[in-house]
């Protein structure tokens, strides 16, 4: 990992699996996950974990989301967030 180098994409790509790898983005603070995502992807790419490249696009495009008149986000974007967040944490071993 170079000194430059955005630490928590450090971490994912020197974790020893894609359950580490998933622990890891799942704890990422939507701001980070925000600024930084370009450089998340990148990483998810270069470790061959497609998951992660899925649940960052679909974080991001949430965190971006224009909400509805109530506040929420649309039906559509909830479901699709709440079912990657399911599938990492299934592969990370967390429990909801």
């Amino acid at each position: 990992m170079s000194p430059d180098e955005f630490h928590v994409a450090g971490l994912i790509r020197t974790a020893a699996s894609a359950e580490e790898r998933a622990r890891i983005l799942l704890r990422v603070p939507d701001a980070i996950m925000l600024q930084m995502a370009d450089e998340l992807q990148r990483a998810c790419d270069e470790t061959q974990f497609a998951l992660g490249r899925a649940f960052v696009d679909v974080r991001v495009a949430t965190l971006s989301a224009m909400r509805q008149p109530d506040g929420e986000l649309p039906a559509a974007r909830a479901e699709e967030s709440t079912f990657y967040r399911g599938l990492m944490r299934s592969l990370a071993g967390v429990a909801p």
